[in-house]
């Protein structure tokens, strides 16, 4: 259930795909052709999100395709309530 819900807040915050692997959630967002995302105020709480935490989160640019990794998340459930406290930000 705690995985149905971590996809659900992933693609809340305009993730196409999530992968939670090695200790390490990673977020691929949506093609940067879809602008008006990255103009938009989800976008902005993944932003602060990861202006607050940058010793654990980071975005990359990786061919053209935009990926949050955030580490360490040990568990599902980690990386719900990590998704959820982006969306609070």
């Amino acid at each position: 259930m705690t995985s149905v819900r971590l996809r659900w807040l992933a693609e809340k915050l305009g993730f196409e795909k999530i992968v939670l692997k090695n200790d390490k959630l990673k977020g691929y967002f949506v093609p940067q052709e879809k602008e008006e995302y990255y103009k938009g105020p989800v976008f902005g709480k993944v932003l602060s999100y990861v202006q607050q935490h940058p010793k654990n989160s980071q975005l990359k640019d990786f061919k053209g395709r935009l990926i949050l990794s955030v580490a360490p998340i040990k568990s599902v459930e980690e990386g719900k309530k990590t998704l959820e406290n982006m969306l609070d930000s």
